[in-house]
């Protein structure tokens, strides 16, 4: 380091016996000002450093971007699951008191042979307050014709000649 740089700064020295005018005409050479001084250029380090910050700055939100969406996909699953088995639990409980009914109904018709007396005693308090049934019927499998034996609540004749709705 000369002694006309000071740290960081450059510094212009001239001597009173220096011809500055003849100087003035020439440009002056790289890394020196007018006076003739050197100085330090900076160097490209110093962008490089910025482009290194900024790239590094763009992996690390990458990273926890995509560490983000793995750990919200891995919830979701974990709560879909959660109620996939709630739901089965429901309805798991909800098939016996469905089944029971009627698989009660089904044993009393066929060991009575559609007494229409017992059917109706059976049924009638299940479809009398309307759940888990509104109606109840029994049907011949030897007659041809498609008419219920005995009916307990709302009559099923209404609900099977009725036109199909459409949904909209």
């Amino acid at each position: 380091m000369s002694e006309r740089e000071l740290v960081g700064v450059p510094v212009a020295v001239r001597r009173l016996n220096d011809p500055a005018p003849e100087r003035a005409a020439e440009p002056a050479p790289a890394g020196t000002n007018a006076a003739g001084s050197v100085f330090a250029r900076r160097s490209s380090g110093s962008h490089l450093s910025v482009i290194v910050v900024a790239v590094v700055g763009l992996l690390i939100t990458a990273v926890l971007s995509v560490g983000a969406r793995s750990l919200h996909n891995s919830n979701e699953n974990r709560l879909l699951r959660q109620r996939v088995r709630e739901a089965g639990a429901v309805v798991t409980s909800a098939i016996p008191s469905l089944q029971i009914p009627l698989s009660s109904a089904a044993v009393l018709a066929e060991s009575t042979s559609g007494n229409v007396t017992l059917f109706r005693g059976l049924m009638t308090p299940l479809v009398k307050s309307g759940r888990p049934f509104t109606s109840a019927s029994l049907w011949s499998l030897r007659s041809g014709a498609l008419q219920p034996v005995v009916v307990s609540g709302c009559n099923p004749r209404s609900r099977v000649n009725r036109p199909p709705t459409s949904r909209s």
